[in-house]
């Protein structure tokens, strides 16, 4: 095991987009936290390997519509719809002075 590298498990749950319900994981810690958006083609837990190097960082990873075990609406999905959800997930999660890491079609949705 690698010092200083986080081992606990996320939270698994659902959490509203913009019509949509987007599945996101949580990993316990201190504020501020990060909220972390993928890329298009991925899913929230590319990002495990980044979150494992911040312990004890409130870190929340979440699958935009249309991947991973988010809802899969018909497409076609707009940029602006990634946006949306992201704005409704952080406000469904009371998110305050959070941090925003995205790759990029997840960069443009934060």
């Amino acid at each position: 095991m690698d010092e200083g590298m986080r081992t606990d498990a996320p939270r698994a749950f659902r959490v509203p987009g913009d019509g949509v319900e987007l599945q996101s994981y949580e990993w316990a810690g201190a504020e501020p936290a990060v909220f972390f958006a993928h890329a298009t083609g991925f899913h929230a837990r590319c990002w495990d390997q980044v979150i494992r190097r911040l312990p004890g960082v409130r870190a929340i990873a979440v699958d935009m519509r249309g991947h991973g075990l988010s809802d899969k609406p018909e497409p076609p999905y707009r940029w602006s719809h990634f946006g949306r959800d992201v704005a409704a997930a952080v406000r469904a999660l009371g998110l305050r002075g959070a941090l925003a890491v995205g790759h990029s079609k997840g960069g443009h949705a934060v």
